[in-house]
């Protein structure tokens, strides 16, 4: 029903570590009031990393940014109509895997990512006697990483890439008496597919001394009902 803005900063500094800094925003319109309304959401961090590697320091830095749009709607008092999109993406320049804590041994770059995209929408209907509602949900995450085996096994390092989606459906019943008893039903499907693909890396041994890659993939799917 009106207008409204928030904003954040932050701004902090850790021993040893690069200085962090944060930003977000929300705002909220309403393009029909009371019948229909926006709200987007973004938010930004550069998170200082404090590990030093012989090729870089300061190694374990991370930028995180987050955006989600919201949208709801009710066309007539019986019927309401919410919409979610959220997006997710974390970009890590190394583990915070250390000795003592401070520093990395490992000469080879290991990043990793995280992209989360999640898709919503919320429907309601309230009949004379029953209200129902229809809940349809959408995720699709994909972690690629890499990691060093050094000192543990010299030369060798991991590849790897998970990549998962996720459909649900859900829909619900409820009575809407006034009497002593009261009823509620409903159902819900969740379908899941994940795949972890890893090549794994050995630097200098094989023919001629090339890398030898060895790949893996893992397959993994799963349905559920209730």
């Amino acid at each position: 029903d009106r207008l409204e803005f928030k904003g954040r900063t932050l701004v902090s500094s850790t021993e040893h570590d690069a200085e962090s800094y944060r930003g977000d925003v929300a705002v909220n319109v309403p393009i029909m009031p009371g019948k229909l309304a926006v709200r987007a959401v973004a938010g930004y961090h550069d998170l200082g990393g404090w590990i030093d590697k012989p090729i870089r320091k300061d190694a374990n830095d991370a930028q995180i940014g987050n955006y989600r749009l919201k949208i709801n709607a009710q066309p007539t008092s019986e019927l309401t109509i919410g919409l979610l999109a959220w997006y997710s993406r974390t970009d890590v320049g190394a583990p915070a895997n250390t000795i003592d804590g401070l520093t990395n041994v490992s000469v080879v770059e290991e990043p990793s990512s995280s992209d989360f995209d999640a898709y919503g929408a919320k429907i309601g209907y309230e009949f004379a006697n029953v209200s129902l509602t229809s809940m349809t949900s959408y995720v699709d995450y994909r972690n690629p990483a890499r990691v060093d085996y050094s000192p543990f096994i010299p030369g060798q390092f991991l590849n790897l890439e998970f990549d998962s989606e996720v459909f649900s459906q859900e829909f619900a019943f409820s009575s809407m008496s006034d009497g002593p008893w009261r009823w509620a039903a409903g159902g819900i499907y969740r379908d899941a597919k994940d795949r972890l693909f890893t090549t794994r890396t050995i630097v200098a041994t094989g023919q001629f001394g090339a890398p030898y890659i060895a790949p893996t993939i893992q397959d993994t799917y799963s349905e559920s009902y209730a």
